[in-house]
């Protein structure tokens, strides 16, 4: 009977792993197999409550909450970890360490105390109260008792890993579940595992599931991030682990009827313990309104900046204004007076302050030339970096900005701030192209490629495009193709390419648009000038 019944205990075990439900299934086990109507026990697990203790009973026991309110103590778990076996409650209150707490279970009944041991730990006790009809417990009803705690502590033990690993995965969850950023986890096979609250609530605000997470779970990547919503999204998470790569996917625009937001796209692959298979963790952030504080912190600077240098210059050209202005009322005054040489005096001061201010202008012309400061540096990261920045600009506001970077370009020396110049200033004249257009697919495409012994950096648009005559005029001195630019970001360009023995190479016309190839040279150094110098400002558009 006693085989049968932990058979029957082992079955249960199979079908449920609850730790409490395994804990009574053992009670009323022994409970029947004894006829001992009061039983407890007392697990150690840090999932129960605040003492870290699991408390459950039978009969009296659990009626009038007598195990539950008695104050365990380390001291009397730890007392049987080199005692196993079934201990008469009378020979413990001999105990001076535990003599206490076992006089205490003696007053409510407690007869037999069996510690439940496994390996090296105490994973709990079990009590027994008295039997019916007062029967004395025998030394075969103590090695029944002994055995079958034994052969059953493995059980609990294993229900009581499961019941901590559940409340672990809970609390990550909950934990996950409490952050601002989305996080969606994809197997293997691109095929969502799971998804916090955060990224559930940005899919159902874009009216892309309005269905619970247990609808998406094991939905493709495409299903989703559906391109007419995240333009391009899971094409480049996708390529991203064909690479075996993973990183940031930065400024990726969201466009909802008039609103735009901007997040930031991280992705990062998990190993799965003893397993070949990886999952891929992507988190979103939404970073618009950063993105808008840096953009104003930006402008402010710009504008703070050019405050500093035309202050300085007003006060150079008020001298030497005052100069010319004095020189000439002087040699006024000589004239009516008819005094030559004093005339003749005055005119030569009017001629040097005149000469004085011509070298001042000069040498503001010279501050604007290009010179370059290399080093070794990608620039796939430039254009990444460029067109970041350039995305979330008002004049791509309803432009689709895209880019496809060779991942074979080699690192080479160039001066990336004057790269990035030259990006923006024709990714600008891009837009400006595509609005003069009036058209409503704008697209600017933005690509790397190496070819031969060069790298090929091109900006293609669908704008106006341009007519042959002004090809010929574009890198001549002011030229422009914008009716409001003033010439000078075409020259830049001009000027950057040339510190760089680039060429410039313009497709255009007027029904397909533009495109532009800068093509570098893939080993040789660029043209070495003064480092010193740096370029002015004309990251302004055409």
């Amino acid at each position: 009977m006693a085989l049968d019944s932990l058979a029957n205990l082992v079955l249960q075990f199979t079908k449920n792993q609850s730790l409490e439900d395994i804990v009574m299934m053992f009670l009323w086990t022994i409970s029947g197999q004894l006829s001992t109507p009061n039983t407890f026990a007392v697990i150690r697990t840090m999932t129960g409550d605040e003492s870290g203790l699991l408390s459950l009973a039978t009969g009296s026991f659990d009626a009038q909450n007598h195990i539950k309110n008695i104050a365990w103590t380390s001291d009397f778990f730890d007392y049987f970890l080199e005692r196993p076996g079934v201990h008469e409650i009378d020979g413990l209150i001999r105990r001076s360490s535990i003599g206490s707490l076992a006089t205490e279970l003696k007053a409510i009944d407690v007869g037999l105390i069996c510690p439940l041991t496994h390996g090296t730990q105490i994973s709990g006790i079990i009590g027994l109260g008295s039997r019916v009809g007062n029967k004395q417990f025998t030394e075969q009803d103590a090695a029944y008792i002994f055995t079958f705690a034994n052969t059953l502590t493995p059980f609990i033990v294993n229900a009581l890993q499961f019941d901590e690993i559940s409340y672990l995965h809970a609390w990550h969850a909950e934990i996950i579940n409490t952050l601002d950023q989305g996080v969606l986890v994809f197997g293997s096979d691109l095929r969502l595992k799971s998804v916090n609250r955060a990224a559930l609530a940005m899919l159902a605000h874009y009216n892309v599931h309005s269905l619970e997470a247990q609808s998406l779970i094991s939905a493709p990547m495409d299903t989703v991030f559906p391109d007419s919503v995240f333009s391009g999204w899971a094409d480049r998470i996708i390529r991203l682990c064909k690479e075996g790569a993973f990183g940031s996917l930065d400024n990726q625009i969201i466009r909802h009827g008039q609103a735009e937001r901007v997040f930031n796209l991280k992705t990062a692959f998990m190993h799965m313990v003893n397993h070949d298979n990886r999952d891929l963790i992507v988190t979103i952030e939404d970073v618009t309104d950063k993105v808008l504080t840096e953009g104003r912190l930006f402008e402010l600077n710009r504008l703070a900046d050019k405050a500093v240098m035309a202050t300085s210059i007003a006060h150079e050209f008020n001298n030497y204004v005052g100069m010319i202005m004095g020189s000439v009322q002087l040699a006024s005054l000589a004239f009516e007076a008819g005094d030559k040489d004093k005339l003749s005096r005055n005119l030569s001061q009017l001629e040097e302050a005149a000469l004085r201010m011509r070298t001042y202008t000069n040498g503001l012309t010279e501050f604007g030339r290009i010179g370059a400061s290399k080093q070794i540096s990608s620039i796939n990261d430039v254009v990444s970096e460029v067109l970041s920045f350039a995305r979330v600009q008002k004049r791509f506001s309803r432009i689709i900005v895209t880019q496809d970077l060779d991942p074979l370009i080699p690192n080479i020396e160039f001066d990336r701030d004057h790269v990035a110049q030259l990006l923006l200033n024709f990714t600008n004249n891009s837009a400006e192209a595509i609005r003069q257009a009036h058209r409503s697919d704008g697209a600017v495409r933005v690509a790397t490629k190496l070819l031969d012994n060069s790298i090929i950096l091109s900006i293609a648009d669908n704008g106006v495009g341009m007519t042959p005559d002004i090809h010929e005029k574009l890198f001549r001195g002011r030229a422009t193709t914008s009716r409001e630019g003033h010439g000078f970001g075409w020259h830049t360009c001009s000027q950057i390419a040339k510190a760089h023995n680039a060429e410039i190479r313009i497709q255009s016309s007027e029904a397909d648009g533009t495109k532009i190839e800068v093509i570098f040279p893939a080993s040789s150094p660029f043209k070495r000038q003064c480092a010193s110098q740096r370029p002015a400002d004309s990251s302004h558009q055409d």
